[in-house]
């Protein structure tokens, strides 16, 4: 009977050894963490929806980029001050491109989108947040998907930055 017992466990534990696979327990706490936070951002979302005022835009010209320069000059500075932060924080971005800036006539904005792939540790993936957070100027991350490979793990986001319609009177 013990003997059965054993054999038992012994197949049950070789099993469970080759062929379930698992994640390291590091990279199983940050997934979680990242769950969690997404959860959290889109109740955020939900609540904020309903109460937040539109910004004023007219007393707040040093939260978007230069309304004097082009687009495309924009996106330029946009890219390379990503891509500076990005290699401060030892975020490593693969792939980085630029999408059409597109005006936004309700709230008199252009919007001003890149598109970024990257692989990186959960640490510098959150030095690159935080640092893009504090730039002063108004930065959207949006469409974040975030996938392991290999020891690191993948990210694609979208960056959308915000220049003011010159209204020429």
């Amino acid at each position: 009977m013990d003997s059965k017992n054993i054999l038992i466990l012994l197949v049950a534990f070789t099993l469970l050894v080759n062929f379930i696979n698992y994640v390291d327990r590091d990279e199983s706490k940050y997934i979680k963490k990242i769950e969690l936070l997404t959860k959290r951002v889109a109740k955020e979302k939900a609540l904020l929806g309903k109460r937040v005022k539109i910004l004023d835009i007219n007393s707040s010209n040093n939260l978007f980029f230069d309304t004097k320069k082009d687009n495309n000059i924009l996106l330029g500075e946009f890219q390379k001050m990503v891509k500076k932060i990005a290699k401060k924080s030892d975020f490593k971005i693969t792939n980085i491109s630029w999408g059409t800036p597109t005006l936004n006539e309700k709230l008199n904005i252009f919007i001003l989108p890149l598109k970024i792939d990257a692989m990186s540790t959960p640490h510098s993936f959150a030095k690159f947040t935080k640092s893009i957070i504090n730039i002063g100027k108004i930065v959207k991350l949006d469409m974040l998907t975030i996938r392991k490979s290999r020891k690191l793990l993948s990210y694609r986001m979208y960056l959308f930055a915000y220049k003011k319609v010159l209204n020429e009177k």
